[in-house]
């Protein structure tokens, strides 16, 4: 019993150089007490374990516990694995002494077989690292055998994607062809009979220019286009408009009851209104909330949406029907084959060949309109732009002001002050110096050679000074863009002169037609209809030459046009220069038919009037909740009146108006507080305001439309109007209403007018 006793009280033993002496009494009753049925087997494995670690690193004596050491055998049992060194350490009862040995380098080499255990070390290490570095270069080449054999099998996708791309926009471009021909052979006929217009306002730029304008600059472009609905005013047209955003229900709304209003404009009575909503469809691609943060175009979304392109083939099958778009490229014939539709545009590379600033140079030439000094096409360089803008300054010393554009600009989308610059040539210092060098040469200045002096002192004079405005932040930031870009030079008119603009048709049989024309013109300001700076025998000269130029190169569908005109010298003819040239279907174009629906009015091809049939005084009638009201008729009627039983009409009208604090009211009021102000439209005398709304993302952009029988009157009332939205709107972080307002002293001058009109 006493030795029982013992046995469990005393259970360390001692290991001397690595082996146990198994005959001392310690060990003796290590082992009575572990050594009982099958627990001895796993216990003697731990101590022959401790006894490989003290003998591999020499230890002179330890002192082992053998509770710890029994402890760690079941407990390795169970696991099945091998105890590591710290295990073994744990154990020991004089620990610290035995890891101060151990943590010694080299000892463990230090044993009996410790210059076999080294070679084993080194060897195994060797062989290890050797194995390693092999499998190392095996993984590289492996992982370069996959990234060639992805970049070779995604080559041959791309390659055959490519060759079935190239293969189905030429099966486009030939269906493209064939439907314009048939639609050419039978334009004079679908004129006149029922058909469909299935109008896409896509903005078909290149993706450069789309990546550069974002989502906002592309939806600025597209969401101003709502009144081409407006088409329905022709009872023979339906019409079917592609929306470049979810309409809301009271923008539908709105344009339901405009439409139903066609019947009370012809006959000058408010209650005549009627249902016009099978007339027209509003489509929106289901793909429009797919492509977050890609810039595409309407055309694009429309491509990649069957549920769209299914409503629109309900209603135009087994009717005449071609679509009618904004700026084409390859995905409207696309859409256009899908739908089996002859499509109204230029073929897409001829029209990227000739929108750049060398292929309108080029189509004006043609044209033989007049154009002002320039040059363009400039290589993407700021050197090459310094020294062509002091060559033209140089050769045309007359010239006060010289405007530098960037290749690829969009005016309504993007501030002018980064697309161009306009440079004085008033702000030169050796301006006087030049022009006292080209008198004193007299005939001998048209030589090259004579003009080079004057060339290098103001190509100087443009690196040292900002009179080009290149100078500054913004200035390097537009050299930059230049020289990213490329870009043209051409002398630009001074204030005097005014800006006509004119939009064209030139239809798939050649004829040309005038959709509209108006003074102003820019990025900036209203447009007057009709326009008054140009004799419109020589109008319709300078656009017919246009529209005959743009024929012969294919180029059928929407053109816009700007000139120039002002007195030169003492001629009494004014003089014209092209201001530019632009394709696709414009802002002005869409107001252009809802200026014409609003007034049941046609613009005189000759006299470039805005003509309708005189009507007998209308009955009274109460006003439409669509913005307009009825006002009674007065003598003012008859201002503007012809003798061949029309009346004129005149309009102020813009589609770029944009103002912030649209988005913060909700339309109906906002016609309820342009009610309270006195603006609306008169069905009985056909005169008045009448809106077009913008569904874009900011919900900020409003088109207006002021329609008087004067003038001067509709440019006054336009001014009207805006202060009192700008009034009622309140500040805003984004407004354009002060570009569009005529100075103070200006507006007076225009409500005097239209009181002593009136």
């Amino acid at each position: 019993m006493a030795a029982d006793v013992a046995d469990c009280v005393n259970t360390r033993y001692a290991v001397l150089n690595g082996r146990t002496r198994t005959e001392a009494s310690d060990f003796e009753a290590f082992r009575r007490r572990y050594g009982r049925g099958s627990e001895w087997g796993r216990v003697a494995w731990a101590a022959r374990c401790m006894e490989q670690f003290l003998t591999a690193y020499s230890v002179p004596i330890a002192f082992v516990n053998g509770e710890k050491l029994a402890a760690l055998a079941e407990q390795l049992d169970l696991s099945g694995r091998r105890p590591t060194g710290a295990q073994l350490l744990d154990c020991l009862i004089n620990r610290s002494d035995v890891a101060r040995l151990v943590s010694q380098p080299g000892r463990r080499f230090s044993g009996p077989d410790g210059r076999f255990r080294a070679c084993a070390l080194i060897q195994a290490r060797w062989r290890g690292f050797a194995q390693r570095r092999r499998y190392l270069e095996l993984r590289r080449r492996r992982q370069a055998a996959v990234v060639i054999a992805t970049a070779w099998l995604l080559q041959l996708r791309r390659r055959v994607a490519r060759v079935r791309l190239s293969e189905a926009r030429s099966q486009h471009l030939d269906g493209y062809r064939r439907r314009l021909r048939l639609l050419a052979k039978n334009w004079a006929d679908w004129q006149r009979q029922r058909r469909v217009l299935v109008h896409i306002p896509s903005a078909g730029l290149s993706e450069r220019t789309r990546s550069r304008l974002g989502d906002d600059g592309i939806d600025q472009l597209q969401a101003g286009q709502m009144a081409r609905l407006c088409d329905i005013r022709d009872p023979n047209v339906d019409v079917v408009l592609v929306c470049p955003r979810p309409v809301s229900p009271e923008v539908a709304q709105y344009f339901s009851r405009l439409a139903g209003l066609q019947p009370a404009i012809r006959s000058g009575r408010a209650e005549d209104q009627a249902d016009a909503s099978r007339r027209f469809r509003l489509v929106v691609p289901e793909a429009v909330g797919q492509f977050r943060g890609l810039p595409l175009c309407l055309s694009t979304l429309l491509n990649y949406s069957p549920k769209a392109l299914r409503q629109i083939r309900e209603v135009v099958v087994g009717r005449r029907a071609f679509i009618v778009p904004g700026l084409a490229c390859a995905d409207d014939l696309a859409v256009a084959d899908q739908l089996d539709l002859p499509i109204l545009c230029p073929e897409p590379g001829a029209l990227r060949l000739y929108s750049g600033s060398a292929g309108v140079g080029e189509i004006l030439r043609a044209a033989g309109l007049p154009m002002p000094p320039g040059e363009a096409g400039l290589a993407a360089s700021v050197e090459c732009l310094a020294d062509r803008l002091a060559a033209l300054v140089t050769s045309n010393l007359d010239v006060g002001r010289w405007q530098v554009t960037l290749e690829d600009s969009v005016d309504e989308a993007e501030d002018a002050d980064r697309s161009r610059r306009v440079f004085d040539t008033e702000r030169l210092r050796c301006r006087q110096w030049a022009l006292e060098e080209r008198q004193r040469l007299g005939e001998a200045w048209s030589t090259s050679w004579s003009q080079e002096g004057v060339k290098l002192k103001v190509l100087e004079e443009l690196h040292q000074s900002d009179s080009a405005g290149l100078s500054g932040q913004c200035g390097r930031e537009f050299l930059a863009e230049f020289a990213a870009r490329g870009g043209c030079i051409r002398a630009c008119a001074d204030g005097r002169a005014a800006r006509v603009s004119a939009d064209l048709c030139v239809e798939p049989s050649g004829a040309v037609r005038l959709v509209s024309c108006a003074d102003g013109g820019g990025s900036g300001g209203p447009r007057f209809v009709p326009q008054s700076a140009l004799p419109p025998s020589r109008l319709s000269e300078l656009c017919g030459r246009l529209g005959s130029a743009c024929f012969e190169r294919r180029l059928i569908g929407h053109v816009s046009v700007e000139f120039d005109v002002f007195q030169e010298g003492g001629s009494s003819a004014p003089a014209v220069l092209t201001a530019g040239l632009r394709f696709g279907y414009s802002d002005t174009a869409a107001m252009a038919q809802l200026l014409q629906f609003a007034t049941n009015s046609s613009l005189d091809p000759v006299g470039h009037e805005l003509t309708m049939r005189r009507r007998l005084p209308g009955g009274g009638g109460g006003g439409s909740s669509s913005g307009v009201r009825h006002r009674p008729r007065t003598a003012a009627a008859a201002v503007g009146s012809t003798g061949s039983g029309r009346q004129r009409r005149f309009a102020a009208l813009s589609a770029g108006l944009r103002h912030s604090g649209l988005a913060a009211v909700d339309f109906g009021v906002f016609f309820q507080l342009c009610k309270a102000r006195g603006v609306g439209f008169d069905v009985a005398d056909l005169t008045g305001t009448v809106f077009c709304l913008a569904e874009s993302a900011r919900r900020d952009r409003l088109c207006v439309l002021t329609v008087s029988n004067g003038s001067h009157r509709a440019r006054a009332e336009f001014a009207r109007v805006l202060a009192a939205i700008n009034e009622e709107l309140g500040a805003a972080e984004l407004s354009n209403f002060a570009d569009y307002l005529p100075p103070e002293g200006e507006r007076v001058e225009r409500l005097k007018a239209r009181g002593s009109e009136a």
